[in-house]
Order: structure tokens, then sequence, then C-alpha cells
């Protein structure tokens, strides 16, 4: 039920109720009581912003219908009110540049125009960042965004990146016998991320075996050529290795070679790897209206541009595992830990 509905009834209902209250009291004081019944109402429904809160409006757009996009935005909205923002309008772009100029384009033209836009995936924020200069825009979910110009004054955000220390940690308490991962990755996109994390092998017991493509359709020679010397396929967020033709490759790795996959990517457990870790996008939803209030707040401080996650989700395959032998037992006592069954 829509906010003005809930505040038409609740007025509605405190007419009756002041009319059988007030008795015999002149149809002059009448109205008044009823007004400050309705004051009331509309204040507790959020219509008002109330003393604590400072009256902020915040617009999210997000590039597509998709879990992970669609949680931030609950995190977000569950949040917001709590810190004073009211939520006017959600965009969906449905992953189409010219629904998303269209929808940037009714964003610039919103009286009065929002205080702040949370933006979610790359194509909602590359749009937003191309067109918007005089709003704060906040972007969440975006992959591998140091790769973007998302550079600015107003441009603010979550990284989605999972710490490497974080990384090994898991890959050290899921695979403490195999120790040699293999990574395919493109150069073009990934060559920072892959060399910072194989820099650290020798601190982690671990050999790294890499493979480099710049196509999906080398993904599979390229895996073929190293899989009998890797125990684990070690997959980054690289969008040149991950897409929907590789996920079928990474699939038949799994069960016809029972080759074990870490990522951090949830989606991609969902699909037959083993593990993931990766950043928990309700969480980055809260954290999100947390960090737009504190901006508004007070736009002098000297606030970071780009924050890591807060709260990070280990997600297991438990056919996976049975299918590969992989005890996971240590893992059902942990926090934050998501099993797919």
């Amino acid at each position: 039920m829509g906010m003005h509905t809930q505040g038409q009834e609740l007025v509605h209902a405190a007419s009756h109720l002041s009319i059988a209250f007030i008795g015999n009291i002149s149809k002059q004081i009448a109205p008044v009581f009823v007004f400050f019944l309705a004051l009331f109402a509309a204040v507790m429904l959020g219509a008002i912003p109330n003393a604590n809160g400072s009256g902020y409006r915040a617009v999210i757009v997000k590039s597509l219908d998709i879990p992970a996009y669609n949680d931030v935005a609950k995190g977000f909205k569950k949040q917001c009110r709590h810190y004073g923002i009211s939520l006017m309008a959600t965009y969906d772009l449905k992953g189409d540049i010219e629904e998303g100029k269209r929808d940037i384009q009714i964003i610039q033209e919103l009286k009065p125009e929002p205080d702040i836009i949370i933006t979610i995936g790359v194509l909602a924020t590359t749009l937003a960042r191309k067109h918007i200069s005089n709003i704060p825009l906040l972007f969440c979910a975006v992959i591998n965004h140091e790769l973007l110009d998302l550079s600015g004054e107003n441009i603010y955000g979550i990284s989605s990146s999972v710490p490497f220390e974080e990384q090994f940690a898991v890959v050290n308490k899921m695979f403490q016998s195999q120790k040699t991962i293999g990574i395919i990755y493109d150069p073009a996109k990934t060559e920072k991320i892959v060399s910072e994390l194989t820099s650290l092998d020798g601190r982690h017991g671990y050999k790294f075996i890499t493979r480099k493509v710049t196509s999906g359709n080398a993904i599979k020679p390229a895996l073929d050529d190293f899989r009998k010397k890797i125990d684990v396929l070690w997959v980054v967020p690289d969008d040149t290795v991950i897409s929907k033709e590789s996920i079928g490759i990474f699939q038949d790795a799994v069960t016809e070679n029972r080759l074990p996959i870490f990522c951090t990517s949830s989606a991609l457990v969902r699909t037959g790897a083993l593990v993931s870790i990766s950043p928990d996008y309700y969480s980055m939803g809260e954290q999100a209206a947390k960090m737009a209030q504190e901006l508004l707040h007070d736009p002098s401080q000297n606030s970071p541009r780009c924050m890591k996650p807060e709260k990070l989700t280990i997600t297991i395959n438990a056919r996976t595992a049975e299918m590969l032998k992989v005890d996971i037992s240590q893992f059902f006592s942990l926090p934050d830990v998501v099993i797919y069954k």
C-alpha cells in the first residue's frame, strides 16, 4: 500500500475518532483537531521529515535486473530512511544503452532534483558519469572499477574488489593440500590484478601457472593446455574470461576433469564452481546509504573516494564439494557462509 493511500486511511480513521471524541465541541475546532491528527500520521509515515531527518532525496539507477544489483538496491532502500534519505525513484536500464540514455535524461529533468544518485553496475555508472556532473554519484557493484574513468569531483563509490588476503584465507582453508593454482586472464583487463595476486604466492605456499587470452575462443585451449598441471582453477573477475559461453567450459572442467574452481562470484558457484568469496551486496546497499548520508551531511569533509565493502560472503556449492570429495564441514559454523545444496 502506498504512503499516500496509507495517509488517507489514517486521516479518514482519525476524522471518525475525532468526531466521537469531541462530541459537542464546535465544528470550528474539530477541523483543527483533525488537521493535527493528519499531520501526526504524515510524520509517522515519513511523508514529512522528522526532527532527526535531513530530507535528502536519492535516485537509484541499476544496470540490470539481476540478484546482486537488486540486493544492493534493497539494502539501500532499507537503510536510507534511517539516515533521513527519501528514495524518489529506481530506474532499471535493462542492460540497454539507449534505454539508459533516456532514463539519465529523465533524471536530469527531475524537479526537485535528487541530492545523490546511487548507480549499480558498470552501465549505470558509466552513463551517469558521462552525463551528470552536478549531482554526487555513488557507484556500487562495479567490477574492476579501476579500469574505468570514474574520476570526478562528484564521483564516490564502494569497491567490489575482495582483498587478496581474504581470498587466500578461504583458499588455504578449502585447499590445504593443493598447491598449484591456474589462472586464465586477459592482460588488457586484469594484468594488474593477476600480477599483484601471483606476487603473493611465496607468502602462502602456492605456485601459480597463468595463461593469457584475448578472446573467449581461447579459454578452452588455454584450460586444456594446463589443466593436468594444476590443482585449482582460480577465476579472476575478467569479462573476457567470464561469459555465457565460458560457463559451459568451466562446468565441464568440474564434472569431467574434477577440477575445483575458486572465484569471487557467487553466480559462478550456482553454476558449479566450488567456492567464492565476494562482497555481500545487500550489506553494500546499507553501506551506501550510510556513506550517502555522510557525504550529504557534510560535503566539505575529506571523504574517501572509494571504500572497501564492509562485509564479505563465502559461497559454497555443496553438490560440487561432494562430487570432488572436498570436506566443507569446517565452514558450517562460520558466519556469512552460504551453502548451495
